[in-house]
């Protein structure tokens, strides 16, 4: 048979400009994150990351959190270059000449002991030395002899010139390698002289300054730390300078500091502060526009139109209290016309460039991203239809959807995650700077385009799996179940009891052993062996239960039901094939049994139809002659014989006839809310003439509020009448009737009961009583078709009741019960 896939051209078109959509959305979306996207380097070395949403873009610059963080990182510069202006700058200039004394300058931080030694230096010389670095020579001696050699003679309190620190250094460097030839000892030591580059403000050597070797110690140390904190400083100090000169920043500062000379005021805005008051300053700041900030320390106040706290403020300061002591006070504020080329100027041009390209951006991957839809669900509907030679439509999957499923997604998924994974380097490498604003789209590009290839063929290959309904057959693990499963039913189907249950449980006993003696691999293979035992099991089980389930159906009724053999295999196989047959020889019985009471009630019915009409004559000429006045007593007595006589017989053959359409279901009921009580009343009062006839005594109990219950009134009166004429016809003359109605609770019923002595002796069992033509009386001896209790149970089980006789002796008693039906 020839298969044909529909429209393989349109589709090969469609899934190529499907790709297409998904490379342009791709792109669209890189595009719109690199836009949004952008890093700051400031020139003290730090890099901040900024994505940008473009929900902000109606919000001021100056509101963003980004001018906050560029702000506040800022200010810590500035205020670490104040703190180095302070310490190299003299009346606002760089003074190579500023005395710096080392103890302080290297414990700045800390409380300085009166007693502690200390050396001065000029600034400049440190900063050089802390360039440089610093050269040592090791002297090794008794502690007396250093002492001694250091401390006796040669450390005077004067000063000495180039060439006298010339022949110390030599002296020393004699002396070192003469000591140095002894090994040191458990009486010796061993102490590093730093080589003098330079001296002391008053000309001495920091030997000169130490009283002895623990003092020497400790000026080396704040030595080398002053001069490399100092050249750090020094660098730090140039790069700052330039960075916040007025042409290169926005943002302008004055700093107010108390020192020995008095106030001193550090700032990059050309103003005069010195001579003005804290508010005359403040007033002068706020005039510039644009954001500012003042800040009191010492009341750790804030005045200022940012979001910065006096927290933050307070922190700022706290790592420089050496500096910033009592009536410090900073003032900070920014130009926001943005005329220098600085952080804030970039990314305020960042923000205003980016909302023209993400409009349109978006617009393009929406656009993109619909249409992708659209096609994906297009294909979708037409993926997997086939026409045969017929031209009758179909679903089928192609060779390649012949391979087991676990492999496609293991494939698919593996290559998706690892490009994923290639992506998400290239978005890591332009944050980092690695990947170009060029490179970064097509790169994901590409990387969609092959993304997309491998995710469609999974995807379509699901979708002609699904429609032709062969995703579980398609997998590895229904191809292993089934071999697996060929393999037992071959078994069991070829093979006698022993081969069918002993052998395969021996086999499986010995598999089990040898791999729990495997090791812990095996102890696995075991227990998913057990586990697919345990399915099979479960699946034969499952099987005979349907079969169990289908007998239990034919039983009830259901002879048309078949058992489904198509899984089937073996015994069950048989058994549900021998149930099948049985269900075929009861549904052939009970139609043959059904053809033979149709043609009984269609007998009957014909009968009847043909008796009534010579008996309609009879009874109109019966009455023609009851109507003359005929004289003679005996020709009366014919008349009123043929008179009753006609009447019973036109009776037995309605009851006949309506007894046939009640078993045939050709009867029609009208349900309504009917009351029960009511109903029952009146037929008692219909009836109360042939009850005193025959020296009834009715004894009823019925309740005075109103059973209501769902059935047909004419119907249900039709059971009343009969239940009623039975009474009158059998019952023994001169005892009681009872008559009751109540509730069961139970099974929310509404219960009527009739009770009487019957005049003859019952020879039938209760249950015969309903059936058609059954009679107490078997001689017939009395008046009746046998039909009336028959029509009585037929017609109230078909209003949805139940009806039943007890015959306890002479005691008859019939019970009728109706659901009850809430009052309204």
């Amino acid at each position: 048979m020839k298969k044909k896939v529909i429209n393989s051209k349109k589709r090969e078109l469609f899934l190529f400009f499907n790709r297409i959509l998904a490379v342009v959305l791709a792109v669209s979306v890189t595009f719109i994150f690199i836009n949004s996207f952008f890093n700051i380097s400031t020139s003290y070395g730090t890099t901040y990351h900024y994505a940008v949403s473009p929900l902000e873009h109606e919000q001021a610059f100056e509101e963003k959190e980004i001018f906050q963080s560029l702000l506040v990182g800022n200010m810590e510069q500035i205020t670490r270059y104040v703190v180095i202006c302070h310490q190299l700058e003299t009346n606002g200039k760089y003074d190579e000449n500023k005395k710096i004394e080392i103890t302080h300058y290297a414990n700045r931080d800390k409380e300085v002991s009166k007693y502690a030694p200390q050396a001065q230096y000029y600034l400049d010389d440190l900063i050089t030395w802390g360039n440089y670095g610093f050269t040592y020579k090791t002297l090794v001696g008794t502690w007396e002899d250093l002492n001694a050699m250091f401390f006796k003679n040669t450390l005077s309190d004067s000063a000495m010139d180039k060439s006298q620190i010339k022949e110390y250094v030599g002296s020393l460097q004699d002396n070192a390698e003469v000591l140095a030839a002894d090994n040191v000892g458990d009486d010796k030591f061993a102490i590093e002289i730093l080589m003098p580059r330079y001296v002391t403000v008053d000309g001495k050597d920091l030997i000169q300054c130490a009283s002895n070797i623990e003092e020497y110690e400790i000026l080396k140390k704040n030595l080398m730390d002053s001069a490399n904190s100092l050249f750090n400083n020094y660098t730090e100090y140039v790069a700052l300078k330039q960075q916040y000169n007025l042409q290169n920043t926005n943002i302008s500062y004055c700093f107010q500091i108390n020192s020995d000379k008095g106030l001193q005021y550090y700032s990059n805005a050309d103003l005069t502060f010195r001579g003005k008051s804290t508010d005359d300053i403040t007033s002068m700041v706020k005039e510039q526009g644009g954001k500012f900030v003042y800040f009191n320390p010492d009341k750790v106040q804030i005045n200022t139109n940012t979001e910065i706290s006096a927290k933050q403020m307070r922190n700022m300061l706290k790592s420089y209290e050496y500096t910033f002591g009592d009536d410090t006070r900073v003032w900070i504020w920014v130009n926001t016309d943005y005329p220098a080329a600085d952080s804030l100027q970039m990314v305020r041009n960042e923000l205003k460039a980016f909302r023209p390209y993400f409009i349109s951006l978006s617009i393009c991957a929406v656009c993109a991203m619909i249409l992708g839809i659209l096609i994906l669900w297009y294909l979708t509907c037409k993926e997997g239809r086939i026409i045969d030679e017929e031209g009758n439509l179909k679903y089928a999957i192609c060779k390649r959807d012949k391979i087991f499923l676990e492999f496609w997604i293991v494939l698919a998924v593996g290559a998706e995650v690892i490009l994923a994974k290639v992506g998400w380097q290239l978005l890591n490498g332009f944050r980092n700077g690695t990947v170009s604003y060029a490179m970064l789209p097509m790169a994901v590009g590409l990387l969609v385009f092959i993304m997309n290839e491998i995710g469609i063929q999974l995807y379509f290959s699901l979708v002609r799996r699904i429609k032709a309904k062969k995703v579980w057959k398609t997998t590895f693990v229904y191809a292993v179940i089934e071999g697996i499963k060929t393999l037992i039913l071959k078994t069991i189907a070829n093979g006698s009891l022993m081969s069918r249950i002993w052998i395969p449980y021996l086999i499986f006993l010995i598999v089990n052993l040898i791999l729990v003696l495997l090791g812990v691999g095996g102890v696995i293979g075991a227990f998913l062996l057990d586990i697919l035992v345990g399915m099979y099991l479960y699946r034969e089980s499952k099987q005979r239960e349907e079969i169990v389930n289908g007998i239990e159906t034919i039983k009830n009724g259901d002879s048309k039901h078949r058992i489904d053999t198509t899984q089937l295999h073996g015994e069950n196989l048989r058994l549900a094939e021998s149930v099948n047959s049985i269900g075929v020889g009861i549904r052939k019985a009970v139609e043959t049994s059904m053809k033979d009471e149709k043609l009984k009630t269609d007998l009957i019915t014909n009968v009847s139809h043909d008796i009534k009409t010579p008996l309609t004559s009879i009874i109109t000429y019966v009455d023609l002659l009851k109507r003359e006045n005929i004289s003679e007593q005996r020709i009366q007595g014919y008349i009123h014989i043929l008179d009753n006589k006609s009447q019973r017989l036109k009776q037995l053959i309605d009851d006949l006839v309506e007894a046939s359409k009640i078993s045939s279901g050709n009867i029609n009921i009208q349900l309504e809310n009917i009351n029960f009580v009511q109903l029952v009343r009146q037929s008692i009062g219909e009836f109360s003439e042939k009850f005193e006839a025959g020296n009834l005594q009715i004894v009823t109990k019925l309740p005075d509020s109103p059973m209501i219950i769902e059935a047909d009134s004419s119907q249900l009166w039709r059971v009343m009448e009969n239940l009623f004429q039975n009474i009158s016809k059998y019952a023994m003359h001169g005892t009681r009737v009872y008559i009751e109605m109540e509730e069961d609770g139970t099974d929310k019923k509404y219960v009527f009961s009739v009770k009487n002595i019957s005049a003859k002796y019952l020879e039938v069992d209760a249950s015969d009583l309903t059936e058609r033509f059954i009679r107490g009386d078997r001689s017939r001896q009395t008046e009746g078709s046998g039909l009336g209790l028959s029509i009585a149970k037929n017609l109230v089980e078909a209003q949805g009741g139940e009806f039943e006789i007890q015959v306890d002796g002479d005691l008859f008693k019939s019970i009728i019960k109706f659901p009850r039906v809430e009052k309204k």
